[in-house]
């Protein structure tokens, strides 16, 4: 837990508050991000993002409000806005998958019905 100077500090922009906050929570942050999203890597991303927004909103931080909260509220909203990207990059490859499976048909049927008429033609100019 960390007291209120430290708090104060990162909202004034110092970079060793920072640095304090980073080394007390990276470690549970990346925990409960890995807990959830099962790869290590997507997990160290979050985590990087998680502490660059604390960064970016350090001047809103209010000394009287519960700070792990507050950085648990940040760690669970990235989580779901990578869940909510996730899920929609999923469904976009099915979709395109789907439209290539499509493509493909309906090359298949193009092509074939050109084979036909070309056989067909073939056949015509052959002698009896």
């Amino acid at each position: 837990m960390i007291n209120k100077q430290v708090i104060n500090g990162l909202r004034n922009g110092s970079r060793s508050h920072f640095e304090t906050i980073y080394h007390l929570y990276n470690g549970w942050v990346y925990n409960f991000v890995f807990s959830l999203v099962k790869d290590a890597a997507v997990s160290q991303d979050i985590t990087q993002d998680v502490f660059l927004q604390l960064w970016n909103y350090r001047e809103h931080l209010e000394d009287d409000n519960n700070f792990e909260g507050y950085l648990f509220r940040i760690t669970r909203n990235m989580v779901f806005q990578y869940i909510r990207r996730e899920l929609l990059r999923q469904q976009y490859l099915k979709r395109l998958a789907q439209e290539k499976q499509k493509t493909e048909n309906v090359e298949k049927a193009i092509d074939q019905s050109l084979m036909e008429d070309y056989i067909l033609k073939l056949t015509e100019h052959l002698p009896d």
